[in-house]
């Protein structure tokens, strides 16, 4: 293994400072979409043994090499610990948010790696002894990048919180008596106390991490009724929950295994699994996978949506995406969303909803298969999808038009949109027009046909729903005019509720007073609908200037 010199992610070396209002932290996967899609489809997966580590602790994880159409040659993979600070100002008025790499390593170079081939490299790496606390001002995360010899590089990030290595977290006596209920005969109390254990428990701060309570936990599990149990696992989970060892998940497995466990009993034990959120805990979930209960298997496949991204959750989702039970196949279709970047995994999503004749699983599929546009798989996604637009069960098309932020990824799916729009359901046609107002770039391609709606649809819930992202794109003066007629004229309530929808969230004062004329109406529940979104704090409120 090969440390790099410690630089800024951006640069030649030193402190990267910004300035607030240039700087935006990325959102986990932009980074990764982005450099995947420059590298023909080859992507790097990186997965941590936990999150929670302390200065001048091992932090060790995997990173997921997966090729391409074409085969790579990759000069180097790096790993690296980068600090996001922000620092007061100096003689500016603003802050600084600065960058650094505190760890950089190089843990393999030279690789060949074949058309869609794979590559998993583990490593671990030590903090500085002297690395700072995770706090509101600091934070930290690991990047892993494959640094291709085209010249780009697909990368990965995942968040770690750093703690300091001298704070303790509370003991089991001082849990014992803060917890006193959990020592209690009385089931109640011990229900209690569990309750706000769960509560208390903080696995981000030293002194709020209650893992010391584990055994106890675990023995309640034992000893106690269902009712004591059940809170007693869900609790267990929570506290262990990304620290999973060999001993846990074996312990868990042993109750799994348990002979005369009612499927009630194996649901709360699935979920248990899934709340760990470690890879460790596949082997539980394996085991129940082929459960004769539908609900345990269901919860096995939300479960497996859970757990830290590797290939053998894969192999277990391709296993059980057949199962008789549409409940559960649905889960599976939800779950497979993670794997949106993969186009086997795209192209077999599409395949099936030629075939799948359950409504519930085709809306998982739309779920999953929206969020493969952002990855470059339109080709493939967008027939699937106009199928699905002109699929006979409503419920299908509602699913789908409630998806429909697929077209800001994909203009090639305009054409979905507008079928959604003039839908021959009522619902239909309101679930897309309310969508319309979360695509900011396209949605102005259909700010036509919402007006249109508004005005003339026949029905009050679609028109409703075209009142309702209008002031998204049309001129604050034709809204206002608009409304201000239809508050006059229309009684229906459908329509009314269509305006508070439409401005409830925005800052103008021309759309303030609206609400403050419907305040007043006659209709009461319409008046207090209007009083109620007054009150929503400007914060959660958006402005946008006419056009």
């Amino acid at each position: 293994m090969v440390r790099r010199a410690g630089k800024a992610e951006t640069g030649q070396g030193g402190w990267n400072s910004l300035t607030p209002s240039s700087y935006r932290e990325p959102a986990m996967g932009v980074w990764e979409r982005f450099g995947n899609l420059l590298s023909s489809g080859a992507s790097v997966e990186l997965e941590l043994g936990g999150q929670i580590v302390p200065a001048g602790g091992v932090l060790s994880g995997t990173v997921r090499l997966r090729g391409g159409r074409k085969g790579l040659q990759i000069v180097g993979v790096h790993v690296s610990v980068v600090r996001t600070a922000v620092r007061p100002p100096g003689s500016s008025t603003t802050s600084e948010i600065q960058q650094r790499a505190i760890v950089d390593t190089t843990i393999r170079s030279g690789l060949q790696l074949a058309p869609r081939g794979k590559r998993d490299l583990e490593f671990s790496l030590r903090l500085p002894r002297d690395t700072e606390s995770s706090n509101d001002d600091t934070s930290y995360r690991v990047r892993a990048e494959a640094e291709l010899e085209s010249g780009r590089s697909p990368t990965a990030y995942r968040p770690i919180r750093v703690v300091d290595a001298s704070a303790g977290r509370p003991t089991l006596p001082t849990i014992l008596t803060r917890f006193s209920g959990l020592s209690s005969k009385e089931d109640a109390t011990v229900l209690e106390a569990l309750s706000e254990l769960r509560w208390a428990h903080d696995a981000l701060d030293p002194e709020r991490d209650l893992l010391a309570s584990e055994s106890t936990l675990s023995k309640l599990v034992a000893d106690r009724g269902d009712h004591v149990r059940t809170a007693a696992l869900e609790a267990w989970s929570s506290v262990v929950a990304g620290r999973a060892g060999e001993d846990h998940v074996q312990w868990l497995l042993s109750l799994a295994k348990d002979a005369h466990a009612d499927a009630a009993w194996l649901v709360c034990i699935a979920e248990a699994a899934g709340r760990m959120t470690s890879a460790r805990a596949l082997p539980v979930l394996e085991l129940l996978s082929t459960h004769s209960s539908a609900v345990v298997r269901k919860t096995v496949a939300q479960g497996i949506g859970r757990i830290d991204k590797r290939r053998s959750k894969l192999t277990m989702l391709e296993t059980m995406r057949r199962d008789a039970d549409e409940g559960v196949r649905a889960a599976v279709y939800r779950a497979m969303g993670e794997f949106a970047d993969e186009l086997a995994v795209v192209e077999m999503m599409a395949a099936h909803t030629t075939m799948e004749p359950r409504a519930a699983v085709l809306e998982a599929c739309i779920s999953s298969l929206g969020g493969a546009m952002a990855h470059g798989h339109a080709e493939v996604v967008r027939p699937a999808l106009e199928r699905l637009a002109r699929h006979p069960k409503a419920s299908v098309r509602v699913a789908l038009a409630r998806a429909m932020y697929f077209v800001e990824q994909d203009e090639g799916s305009l054409p979905i949109a507008r079928m959604l729009l003039d839908d021959s359901d009522d619902e239909v046609r309101y679930a897309a027009a309310v969508e319309v107002r979360n695509l900011p770039m396209r949605g102005r391609m259909l700010c036509g046909r919402l007006e249109t709606m508004a005005v003339e649809d026949p029905s009050p819930r679609a028109r409703r729903g075209a009142l309702t992202s209008m002031p998204e794109f049309t001129a604050i003066d034709r809204v206002v005019a608009h409304f201000e007629d239809l508050i006059e004229t229309e009684t229906d309530p459908e329509i009314l509720r269509g305006l508070i929808d439409g401005i409830k969230f925005r800052r103008e004062p021309q759309y303030r007073e609206l609400l403050e004329t419907l305040a007043r109406h006659h209709d009461a529940d319409i008046a207090a609908d209007a009083e109620a979104a007054l009150q929503t704090p400007l914060s959660q409120r958006s402005a946008r200037a006419s056009s």
